[in-house]
């Protein structure tokens, strides 16, 4: 809490989480053995190493330039506001859209920081940009929300009329609290330590995604809110649903990479086939250890499609584990040895791997399915999600994050570039 301003409460207070029937469990699926060998295309500068994507179709999840998962965080982190909150997006699809989806967080039985009284009265609307803050001009609004709590955490209302919307230009959705007399609630956001500030070198968003803050410590204005992440989604009229529907992530369930231990990400083309020349990547080091990070594309059986490799040098060294982690932790690029081509229809697997006492470490990223979310940027469920093996390749494990073990609901922060 923070005075007399709104309480902003962060990671450390918003770690809860309801699994049970609604986790989903797989086992360990065909193991792909072997790790990247000799012939590896080495990225001397992988940090900035890149290819040019295909031409941009707005209508296609990422603008049919990358697929993947574009974010990676600690958990979360909630805002209570008092008078107004922002989430700044920049539009990826022209057209008019009719209804919002949010994490509208409030306190369950015996917890307290979230919301208090009876939430207020709320409404919320979409504004144009002002230099990268919220500007007066409102576009379009939903009706007054006068019970909050009957919301449920990841509401989707509808705004009184269709709100316009143009590529390419930033806006702002703005959660206003109208009577905080009746009681507050609270905005949850992915709590994402350890980026720079702006989160310039960021796949895809860079730094047009920002949660922002309003009338903090005495102040009438705007301020970011540094290290969150919007969580949200748009709902257009033709059907199309965009935004950001990654819902937390867990560096303390973070994975090692060295030796026998290996990291893979799962993924099924179920949109059709792609070929693709370049990944990104978010892990991290430890400050002591050798050897560089390998990379290998294969399908299910084992077979190679594309090599790469990251210089150690290239990867941040930071304390990644902790979720107050301060030492920024950077994405890294590799180019493929050679385009690689996946088919339709067909199952994946981009493999990590490094020599024994190297130290990487890296962390997956909830997708909010199970909170019904289903923006299109997300990886498919049911094919994609984010697998370790113990014993080099021999047998995989769904990810384990917050208590919950062979998750099939997470995804590690990789994205490809599509070259053709």
């Amino acid at each position: 809490m923070t005075g007399n301003s709104p309480p902003l409460v962060g990671a450390a207070a918003t770690t809860r989480r309801r699994f049970g029937a609604g986790a989903l469990a797989v086992a360990g699926s065909a193991a792909v053995a072997g790790l990247v060998g000799s012939g590896v295309t080495r990225s001397q500068d992988a940090a900035s190493a890149s290819v040019t994507p295909v031409a941009a179709d707005p209508v296609q999840p990422y603008r049919g330039q990358y697929f993947g998962c574009h974010i990676s965080g600690a958990g979360l982190g909630n805002t209570r506001y008092w008078t107004q909150h922002a989430h700044r997006f920049r539009c990826e699809l022209s057209g008019p859209i009719t209804g919002l989806r949010w994490y509208n967080v409030v306190n369950s039985p015996g917890q307290t920081g979230y919301s208090n009284g009876l939430g207020g009265r709320i409404q919320v609307q979409i504004r144009t940009d002002d230099g990268g803050m919220p500007g007066e001009e409102v576009l379009g609004e939903t009706a007054v929300l006068d019970d909050p709590f009957r919301l449920g955490e990841y509401p989707l209302v509808t705004f009184e009329t269709p709100v316009v919307l143009e590529e390419h230009r930033l806006y702002h959705i703005v959660y206003r609290q109208l009577a905080p007399d009746r009681g507050l609630i609270s905005v949850n956001d992915i709590w994402a330590p350890a980026v720079p500030q702006p989160r310039s070198g960021w796949p895809f968003w860079n730094d047009d995604l920002a949660s922002i803050l309003h009338g903090i410590n005495g102040h009438t204005g705007w301020a970011i809110r540094e290290n969150h992440i919007p969580i949200f989604e748009l709902h257009y009229r033709n059907g199309a649903i965009k935004g950001q529907g990654y819902t937390f992530g867990g560096f303390k369930d973070a994975r090692t990479i060295d030796g026998p231990r290996l990291v893979r990400q799962r993924f099924g083309m179920d949109r059709g086939g792609r070929t693709v020349g370049q990944v990104r990547l978010r892990l991290w080091r430890g400050f002591e250890g050798d050897g560089d990070l390998s990379i290998r594309l294969t399908d299910m059986g084992g077979r190679t499609i594309g090599l790469a490799e990251v210089p150690r040098t290239a990867i941040s060294a930071s304390e990644g584990d902790r979720d107050d982690a301060t030492t920024t932790i950077a994405w890294v690029s590799a180019v493929f040895d050679r385009p690689a081509r996946l088919e339709g229809g067909t199952t994946y697997g981009l493999v990590l791997s490094a020599p024994g006492g190297a130290g990487y470490r890296i962390a997956s990223t909830f997708k909010g399915f199970f909170e019904k979310f289903t923006e299109d940027k997300m990886w498919p469920e049911e094919t994609s999600y984010a697998q370790f093996s113990d014993d080099g390749g021999a047998s995989w494990r769904g990810w384990s994050l917050w208590g919950s073990h062979d998750r099939a609901d997470t995804d590690l922060p990789v994205l490809f570039t599509i070259v053709g």
